[in-house]
């Protein structure tokens, strides 16, 4: 099995420590986790959860916190993507290779491409030019820039679902094992 992980991230100043444990309570799937302060808002690092339902976190505090929230994936060790809610619906979806989604329609494949302007429209303090060359799926690269990097000072190239950690700092939420 590969690696999967899982990080909520919130744009907002609230505690939502009770908040946490209610959906822990509400759903069995939803594992240990962790809260931390961020630059840019509060992450939620959920530990050994391999559940597809982890987006429903940051659906339900998006609307009840009245907030932008982004659900961040690796999944399988393949892909790495976000869904993006604010104030309780989804105005956004990335996936690095959607293609490879199970049971995923053929038509359905070009609304997960991520949409950059939309994207930093509703996740604050984020400049365009620092993330829109993360928002694109491998499809749309050639092979050889898939080995590359997005950004010079980034970590990890393309190809690589770790990426998404160098995505993370570029919005203010610094991924830390």
């Amino acid at each position: 099995m590969g690696i999967f992980l899982n990080i909520a991230g919130l744009q907002t100043e609230s505690d939502i420590t009770e908040d946490i444990i209610s959906l822990k309570e509400k759903y069995e799937w939803f594992g240990e986790c962790y809260i931390v302060k961020k630059k840019n808002g509060v992450m939620v690092m959920q530990e050994s959860t391999y559940s597809s339902e982890c987006y429903i976190i940051c659906e339900e505090l998006s609307e009840k916190l009245n907030c932008t929230a982004c659900h961040f994936s690796i999944s399988d060790g393949d892909q790495w993507g976000y869904e993006l809610f604010h104030k309780g619906k989804i105005v956004d979806e990335f996936f690095q290779r959607p293609e490879i989604i199970d049971g995923l329609e053929k038509k359905k494949i070009p609304s997960l491409f991520g949409k950059p302007k939309i994207f930093v429209k509703y996740w604050e303090n984020i400049e365009l030019s620092k993330v829109e060359k993360y928002i694109i799926p491998n499809s749309k690269l050639s092979f050889l820039k898939r080995r590359k990097k997005a950004y010079n000072h980034d970590e990890f190239t393309y190809n690589n679902c770790w990426q998404l950690t160098d995505f993370l700092r570029e919005i203010g939420l610094p991924y830390e094992e």
